[in-house]
């Protein structure tokens, strides 16, 4: 990845079914709802920030942080912002580390989005036969760019194996436009005339452009 490698941490060995004793929410339903009881069915988004259920701090069973595509899928960075602070401040983290978590994160990858009508059943709910697999994905060739995860079909660095600062360097430099992946999730992407860093859809002779996750 082009980086130094300081060492090896272990984390806690893979299980089945996590410590039931983990408190994870109320809710009976995962993303994109599975946040009605943890804000109390509120959608006044600038007021119930700060007041998620204790202890949680996921802003949806099913998430480990916050909506990508903003509060409730709603593509407004400033009640995004918000959002992140009461979930990484619940996790221990200031306003600094926020930064340092979300910046190393974007650090080198991207984010698959293909059609969301070839997104197949989770694992868990899959058939017999596709079970160890992961997702089952029809789409295309299945692979590259056909790959489906997020539903999200971004990009924020030119050298997504490696590690760089481009994710920050493309946010400060540019200016942003709301629009939608494939699969229909919101994203950003730099308005044009923007170019160093290939296109998302990564095909041959398509002029390079910046793409980022809300």
């Amino acid at each position: 990845m082009g980086f130094p490698v300081l060492g090896f941490g272990a984390g806690r060995p893979d299980t089945w079914q996590a410590d039931e004793s983990i408190y994870w929410g109320s809710e009976t339903t995962w993303m994109p709802k599975g946040n009605d009881v943890r804000y109390n069915g509120s959608t006044d988004y600038a007021g119930r920030f700060s007041k998620p259920e204790k202890p949680l701090a996921a802003a949806h069973m099913g998430l480990i942080y916050v909506n990508p595509q903003g509060l409730d899928g709603n593509p407004d960075p400033k009640l995004s912002a918000l959002d992140i602070r009461t979930t990484s401040g619940r996790m221990g983290m200031n306003d600094s580390k926020t930064v340092a978590l979300i910046a190393g994160g974007h650090a080198f990858g991207k984010a698959h989005g293909a059609s969301s009508t070839a997104v197949g059943p989770a694992p868990e709910g899959a058939a017999l036969e596709e079970q160890g697999f992961g997702w089952a994905n029809p789409f295309g060739t299945r692979n590259a760019v056909d790959t489906i995860t997020s539903g999200l079909e971004v990009i924020w660095s030119r050298t997504p194996t490696k590690w760089s600062n481009d994710y920050l360097t493309s946010l400060f430099k540019h200016e942003w436009t709301l629009t939608k992946s494939p699969a229909g999730a919101h994203q950003s992407e730099a308005l044009p005339g923007a170019s160093g860093v290939p296109p998302a859809l990564q095909q041959q002779n398509v002029p390079p452009a910046y793409h980022v996750g809300q």
